[in-house]
């Protein structure tokens, strides 16, 4: 019974069973779909001209920030098995970050003001993409000044030509870059139990290298059952999308190239994806591991008896003992009447024997009138 109100207390305090286990994907078929609802990515660039006149204009001179959609694929051309490697590139729309971004996060808040007169980017907020193995990605390239893009954001002003100028602003400026990811708090039994970190990182520019930065986006589901009296009277699933940084490095630059890609961000998608399973205990649970509900009954039923067979039982057997008791006093009584002895106290010349047996006599006439009282106590 001990064990069962302890199982109850726990149950109050929302103890709970967690299982977590990694399950594979299909890189042919499965895919995982982006958008406002479950991603956000934000980037700064944060440049030496911060806070002096046309700073915008000043490091789009320099570099340019684009996104896009990638798709590779393969084809056979012969029966040789010889394939030609085919890229499908989709430019998407970027945009000023704003305070609602990554899902409202502080951190952005602060950065937006500590970097107000540097540029950032954020993807437009209805951007939606499909991620498929490793094949369709979403990537953000910050590359080297592109005139088109610059004359037709600040028409009239010219990419920066001068190498000593270029290596120097890539010397001073950084790229402050943010994502989401999202997890299960085990502990929160609320009706949102999804909450959210915002990762951050810092990317250097290198004049002749190019920095590759990897995300690994995997799916997770989390199945809840947070019912207090029996699992199957409450389920709940969860989707989340996690994001975390699987490779950083980087590669020399090809000579000659005419665009420098210094920077590149990928977010490809896992091969595998979490379940995460919460069962609270339940007071079905708790009666299981106790016996059952006729184990329960039956110790709340013997706790409840046991006293009264106890007193019972001692009832009885002083019952017993007194009509025992009686049955020898009554027999000694009629012994008495019919040899007319009566008990002279004053005769001294008695022997030691007939002044014990009076004595006993005695005694035994004083314990009939105990158990004449006891007899009513006990009735």
């Amino acid at each position: 019974m001990w064990y069962f109100i302890l199982q109850l207390i726990a149950i109050f305090q929302n103890n709970s069973s967690i299982k977590s286990s990694q399950k594979f994907l299909d890189s042919t078929r499965d895919q995982i779909r982006l958008n406002i609802q479950n991603f956000d990515f934000g980037l700064f660039v944060i440049s030496p001209f911060e806070g002096y006149p046309n700073s915008y204009e000043n490091i789009y001179r320099y570099v340019n920030v684009t996104a896009s959609y990638e798709v590779e694929s393969y084809e056979y051309v012969n029966q040789n098995g010889d394939t030609y490697y085919d890229l499908f590139s989709k430019q998407l729309k970027l945009v000023k970050c704003n305070e609602n971004r990554l899902f409202g996060s502080h951190l952005l808040k602060d950065r937006l003001k500590s970097f107000e007169y540097d540029e950032s980017f954020c993807l437009d907020e209805k951007f939606e993409i499909d991620l498929k193995g490793k094949s369709n990605f979403l990537a953000f390239s910050i590359s080297s000044c592109d005139q088109a893009y610059l004359s037709s954001k600040f028409p009239g002003s010219q990419c920066e030509k001068n190498t000593t100028k270029i290596k120097q602003f890539l010397g001073d400026a950084y790229v402050f870059s943010m994502s989401i990811e999202q997890y299960f708090d085990t502990e929160d039994f609320s009706e949102n139990p999804i909450k959210v970190n915002v990762n951050s990182e810092i990317f250097s520019f290198y004049f002749d290298q190019t920095k590759v930065a990897s995300y690994d986006v995997q799916n997770g589901v989390a199945k809840v059952t947070d019912s207090y009296l029996h699992e199957g009277l409450s389920y709940e699933e969860y989707g989340f999308l996690q994001t975390k940084l699987q490779f950083l490095g980087g590669y020399d630059m090809p000579l000659g190239t005419s665009i420098k890609d210094y920077i590149v961000i990928r977010f490809e998608m896992s091969n595998s994806f979490q379940v995460i399973e919460r069962q609270v205990d339940n007071v079905v649970q708790a009666l299981s591991n106790t016996g059952g509900l006729g184990g329960i009954m039956l110790f709340i039923v013997k706790f409840l008896i046991n006293p009264l067979q106890e007193f019972l039982f001692y009832q009885s057997l002083l019952k017993k003992t007194y009509l025992i008791e009686k049955q020898k006093i009554k027999k000694n009584e009629d012994l008495d009447k019919q040899s007319g002895y009566k008990p002279q106290k004053s005769f001294q010349s008695q022997n030691s024997k007939n002044t014990v047996q009076d004595s006993d006599e005695e005694k035994i006439e004083l314990d009939s009138d105990d158990f004449e009282k006891f007899l009513k106590l006990i009735y």
